[in-house]
C-alpha cells in the first residue's frame, strides 16, 4: 500500500502519582525542669515539613518531621511554650515513578488532640496527610495528514501548548540574625511564618535565574513572658535548570515554604539576642510554549477500504495570566472571654481550587488563623478560626472549560478588637494564576488501507438534493468522491451548502 502520513509531536504532562498517605504522630511529653508547670493549655499544634524527597526504583521516600508545640499558661499566670520534634519517614511505591519525574510532597495536619495528664506531662495525638505527587513529561505523535491511495482527510487547525516540562527543587536557606537593641531577649519561640516571593525572574537557554525575597515573621516570648514580634528579610538567588527552557516559553514559578524553624542563641555577651533561622523553600517550575497543530477529524479513501482509529486529546490554549492582591476579612463575634488586646496572630498556608463560573476564574479556598489575646481580666486567651475566601477574575472570550496553574500566598495578617469586643481579622493575599482554555478534541490517530473498492455508479454524474448548511465533506464521503470535485462541479465556495439545492456529484478516478 503506497500512502504517506505526516505527524506532529506534542509534549504533555502526565500525572503518574497522586495519592495521600496518612501518618500518625504520638508524643508523650514530659516538661523539662526549666519549664514551669502547666495551668491551662492555650494551643496545641503539630506542624510537619518535608525535609528531603528522593526517588529510586519506583519508590518515593520522604524524610520529614513534625514539630509538636504547646502554648500554655503556666503556674505563674504567664504565657509559656514548649516544643518537641518528631521525625518520621514515609514512602510510596509506584512503578511509573522514576528520576525524570517532578516529585513533590506536601504535608498538612488533619487534627490534633491534646490532653494534660499532669501539670508536667502532656499526651498528644495528631494525624497528618502526606500528599505525594509525581508528574512526567511524555511526547505524543499526532497524525496531521495522509495522502495517496485516494485518501481524503478532513483537517482542523488547533492552538495549544507544547509542554516543556515540570521541575521541583527544595533548597535550604539559613541565617543567624541579631535582634535590634530595642528588642528584649528571646525565651521561647511561639511561631515562625515565612513567605518566599520571586521578584526578578529571567530565562536563558535551559536555565531560570531567580531573585527574590524571603520574608520571615517570628513571634517569641521574652524573658519577662511578653509576646514580641520580629521581622526579617533574606535575599533569594537561585538557578533552576530545565532541558528545553527558552525565552519564548510560558513559565510559572511558585516558591513556597516547605518548613521553617527559628532557634534562640546567645550572643557574645551571653544574652539570648540571636535567632538561628532555617527555612526550606520549595520551587515548582512548569513551562510550556505556544504551538499550532493540525488534527485529522475524519478520513476515507475513494478507491480502497480505510480503517481509522480515533482518540480523544486534551488541548490547552493560554487565555490569561494575572497577579493580584486582595483583602480577606473575617470576624470572631464571641470568643470565650472578651478580648482587650491582641498579642499575636498568624495564618496557615491556604489551600485552594480554581473553577470557571459565569465568565470568571473563581479561586476559592480556606486557611486557618490563630490569635493569642489578653482579655479584660488580664487573662490570656486563644482562638483559631477556619476562614474561607473567594477571588474572581474576569475571563474574556467564549471559554467553556479552564485549567489553571494557581498559587495563593498570605502576605500579611492582622487582627484587632472590635467595638463589641469581638475580633476582626484582615488578611492580605496574593494570587498568581495562568489560565488555559481546555478543549477536548476527537481525532483520527491511525489509518490503514484495505482491499480495493469499486465505484458502482454507472453514470459519470449523480444528482443529489442537499439540505441547507449540509456539509460538503459528508456528501463527498457518502458518494465516494472528493470535496474538491463536488465544489468545482457545483461552484461552491465554502464547507457547507448555503441553501437547499440540486447538486451534481461527479465520479473521480480510482
Amino acid at each position: 500500500m503506497n500512502f504517506e502520513t505526516k505527524n506532529d509531536r506534542l509534549g504533555f504532562c502526565e500525572t503518574v502519582l497522586d495519592c495521600i498517605a496518612e501518618q500518625s504522630v504520638d508524643a508523650d511529653i514530659s516538661l523539662p525542669d526549666y519549664c514551669s508547670d502547666i495551668k491551662r493549655i492555650l494551643r496545641c499544634s503539630a506542624v510537619a515539613s518535608a525535609n528531603s524527597v528522593s526517588v529510586a526504583r519506583g519508590r518515593v521516600t520522604c524524610d520529614a518531621s513534625a514539630t509538636v508545640k504547646i502554648i500554655y499558661v503556666d503556674s505563674e499566670d504567664k504565657i509559656n511554650a514548649y516544643e518537641q520534634e518528631c521525625p518520621f519517614q514515609k514512602y510510596i511505591e509506584n512503578s511509573s515513578v522514576d528520576e525524570s519525574c517532578a516529585v513533590s510532597v506536601n504535608i498538612k495536619t488533619d487534627y490534633v488532640n491534646c490532653r494534660a495528664i499532669s501539670p508536667r506531662r502532656i499526651n498528644v495525638h495528631a494525624s497528618l496527610a502526606c500528599s505525594f505527587r509525581a508528574d512526567k513529561r511524555r511526547t505524543e505523535s499526532i497524525l496531521s495528514f495522509a495522502q495517496g491511495e485516494g485518501i481524503q482527510c478532513k483537517c482542523k487547525k488547533c492552538k495549544t501548548v507544547d509542554i516543556v516540562g515540570k521541575a521541583v527543587r527544595v533548597f535550604p536557606m539559613s541565617e543567624v540574625v541579631e535582634l535590634p537593641a530595642e528588642k528584649p531577649c528571646v525565651s521561647k519561640i511561639l511561631n515562625i511564618h515565612a513567605i518566599a516571593v520571586g521578584d526578578d525572574i529571567r530565562v536563558i537557554t535551559n536555565k531560570m535565574l531567580v531573585k527574590g525575597t524571603l520574608d520571615i515573621h517570628v513571634y517569641y516570648l521574652s524573658e519577662n513572658s511578653t509576646v514580641e514580634r520580629y521581622e526579617h528579610s533574606m535575599p533569594v538567588s537561585q538557578i533552576l535548570e530545565m532541558e528545553g527552557l527558552s525565552e519564548d516559553c510560558i513559565s510559572r514559578l511558585d516558591l513556597t515554604v516547605a518548613g521553617a524553624e527559628a532557634l534562640p542563641k546567645v550572643d557574645s555577651s551571653g544574652e539570648m539576642k540571636l535567632l538561628d533561622i532555617m527555612v526550606n523553600v520549595q520551587a515548582k517550575l512548569s513551562s510550556c510554549r505556544k504551538a499550532d497543530i493540525t488534527l485529522v477529524e475524519d478520513a476515507y479513501s475513494t478507491c480502497r477500504e480505510l480503517k481509522c482509529e480515533t482518540k480523544s486529546i486534551e488541548l490547552c490554549e493560554p487565555v490569561d495570566s494575572y497577579s493580584e492582591t486582595f483583602l480577606s476579612k473575617s470576624t470572631v463575634d464571641s470568643p470565650s472571654t472578651q478580648p482587650d488586646a491582641v498579642l499575636a496572630v498568624w495564618c496557615s498556608r491556604p489551600v485552594c481550587t480554581a473553577n470557571l463560573k459565569e465568565g470568571f476564574c473563581v479561586v476559592s479556598g480556606s486557611y486557618e488563623c490563630s490569635v493569642i489575646f489578653r482579655d479584660m481580666q488580664g487573662e490570656y486567651g486563644f482562638v483559631s478560626k477556619q476562614i474561607d475566601f473567594e477571588h474572581k477574575h474576569p475571563i474574556s472570550g467564549s471559554v467553556m472549560r479552564i485549567r489553571t496553574n494557581t498559587c495563593v500566598k498570605i502576605l500579611n495578617c492582622s487582627c484587632a478588637v472590635t467595638a463589641d469586643s469581638g475580633l476582626e481579622i484582615k488578611t492580605e493575599m496574593l494570587i498568581d494564576a495562568d489560565v488555559y482554555s481546555l478543549n477536548i478534541e476527537k481525532y483520527v490517530s491511525c489509518v490503514e488501507t484495505g482491499e480495493a473498492s469499486q465505484n458502482k455508479r454507472a453514470a459519470a454524474l449523480t444528482v443529489y438534493f442537499s439540505d441547507a448548511e449540509e456539509s460538503v465533506w459528508n456528501i463527498a464521503k457518502r458518494y465516494n468522491t472528493t470535496v474538491k470535485a463536488v465544489m468545482e462541479e457545483n461552484s461552491l465556495e465554502g464547507e457547507f451548502v448555503p441553501c437547499s439545492k440540486m447538486l451534481l456529484i461527479p465520479v473521480v478516478d480510482s
